[in-house]
C-alpha cells in the first residue's frame, strides 16, 4: 500500500515537473517569436521609410521633407552630356526640355557670384561637404523662377548622352529605367523614380517640347570684362516660356489669390517670391514690405495645393512626413503668427498671404 502510495506521489511530482517544464519552454518559444516578430516589423518599418529617402544622393545625405505625389508637375535639374530643366506634367502627360548651355553665365546663390553654367557642378564639389547637385539645382531655380524638386546626375556611359534620347529610351522599354537610376545620382526616393518612370513612359513624342536656351530668343551674347564671350538670360522672354510650359495645372485650376509681403530689410525679394508663383501659375495680386524683421517665411490662408506648393519652394522644412510615404504641410510653428507681425500684415486681402522672412534671402538669393 505505502509503495502505492508512493508511486502516486512520484508520479504527480513528475507530472508536474513535466507541466512547469512545458510552460517554461512555452515562454521561451513565446518570447523568441516575439522578439523574431519585432525585428520583422522593425526591418518592415526601416524599409518602409527608406522607400521615401533618396534613393542615391550625390554626396552626403540630403533633408528630404516631401515627396512627388505623382500627379502633379515635377522640375528636376539633370546633368549629362550638358545641363537641364526637366519638367513633367502627368495630367497633360507631357514633358519639356530647357537646355541651359555651357556659355550661360547665371547668378549662384549662397553668395558665389556669377559663373558658366558649365563649372556650377564642380564649384559645389569643391565645398565641404560636397553640394555640386544641389547647387546646380538651387541655381537653376533662381535663374528659371520655377521649384526644381530633385537632381539626377548621369554617370559613366550616361553622362554623355542626351536627356531626349532618354526619355525615347523609357517610353520604348519603361524597364530600361532600371539602367538609367543604376548609373545615376538623385535626391528622388525610389517611390518617386518609379513614378516618374511610369509617367515617363506613357508621354508620347510629340507632347515633348525641347528649348534650347543658346538657340532661343530667351538669351544674348555678352562680353565680359576679360573678353570673354558669354550668354545672358533675358529674363521676361524665359518666363514667358516658364510660364507656357511649366504651369501646375492644379494652382492654375484653384485660381486662389496669393499676396506677398518682404519680411526683411532686404529689397526686392517680394517680387523675386512672386516670379515664382506667377510661372507656377498663380494669381499674385499685390507685393509688399513689413517693417518688422521675420527670421523664418510663413505661408498662410487656405488649406489647399497652392499653399502646400508655395510651402515646398519657400520652406519645405515646414513639411513633416507620414505614415504613408508622403507628406503634409504646415505643421506646428510654421502657421503661427506673433502679435507685432499680425498687426503689420493684412491676412484677409488674399487667399494665401506668404511672408518672407530671412531664410528667404539665405536660401533663395544671389548675393
Amino acid at each position: 500500500m505505502a509503495r502505492s502510495v508512493l508511486k502516486k506521489v512520484n508520479k504527480r511530482k513528475s507530472i508536474r515537473r513535466s507541466s512547469s517544464s512545458r510552460s517554461k519552454l512555452g515562454l521561451g518559444l513565446f518570447a523568441l517569436g516575439l522578439v523574431v516578430l519585432l525585428i520583422i516589423i522593425g526591418k518592415l518599418i526601416s524599409f518602409i521609410v527608406g522607400l521615401g529617402q533618396p534613393y542615391a544622393p550625390d554626396a552626403l545625405p540630403v533633408d528630404k521633407y516631401y515627396s512627388w505625389n505623382g500627379t502633379n508637375t515635377i522640375n528636376l535639374a539633370i546633368k549629362s552630356d550638358q545641363i537641364y530643366l526637366v519638367s513633367v506634367n502627368p495630367i497633360d502627360k507631357a514633358a519639356t526640355i530647357i537646355t541651359v548651355p555651357d556659355k550661360a553665365y547665371l547668378d549662384l546663390p549662397h553668395g558665389f557670384g556669377q559663373w558658366l553654367v558649365s563649372s556650377i557642378y564642380g564649384l559645389g564639389q569643391d565645398e565641404k561637404p560636397p553640394m555640386g547637385a544641389q547647387l546646380l539645382k538651387e541655381t537653376l531655380a533662381l535663374n528659371l523662377a520655377i521649384p526644381v524638386d530633385g537632381y539626377l546626375i548621369f554617370t559613366e556611359d550616361l553622362s554623355q548622352t542626351p536627356v531626349s534620347e532618354m526619355l525615347d529610351r523609357i517610353r520604348k522599354s519603361p524597364w530600361d529605367s532600371l539602367n538609367l537610376i543604376q548609373q545615376s545620382k538623385t535626391d528622388l526616393s525610389l517611390v518617386e523614380l518609379v513614378k516618374l518612370a511610369h509617367v515617363l513612359s506613357s508621354i508620347r513624342s510629340d507632347k515633348v517640347d525641347n528649348l534650347d536656351l543658346q538657340s532661343s530668343e530667351a538669351t544674348n551674347w555678352q562680353v565680359l570684362a576679360d573678353g570673354s564671350r558669354v550668354l545672358s538670360l533675358k529674363q521676361s522672354v524665359t518666363d514667358q516660356y516658364v510660364m507656357a510650359h511649366m504651369y501646375d495645372n492644379q494652382i492654375e485650376q484653384e485660381g486662389l489669390t496669393v499676396g506677398i509681403y518682404n519680411s526683411t530689410a532686404h529689397p526686392l525679394l517680394a517680387e523675386q517670391a512672386a516670379r515664382v508663383i506667377t510661372n507656377l501659375g498663380g494669381r499674385v495680386i499685390f507685393t509688399a514690405n513689413s517693417q518688422d524683421d521675420l527670421a523664418n517665411t510663413l505661408i498662410l490662408g487656405k488649406q489647399s495645393w497652392t499653399k502646400q506648393r508655395a510651402t515646398q519652394a519657400f520652406r519645405p522644412s515646414c513639411l513633416q512626413r507620414s505614415s504613408s510615404l508622403f507628406f503634409s504641410a504646415n505643421q506646428g510653428s510654421c502657421d503661427i503668427i506673433s502679435g507685432k507681425l499680425g498687426e503689420a500684415v493684412d491676412l484677409n486681402r488674399a487667399d494665401i498671404t506668404i511672408i518672407l522672412g530671412e531664410d528667404f534671402y539665405t536660401d533663395h538669393s544671389n548675393r
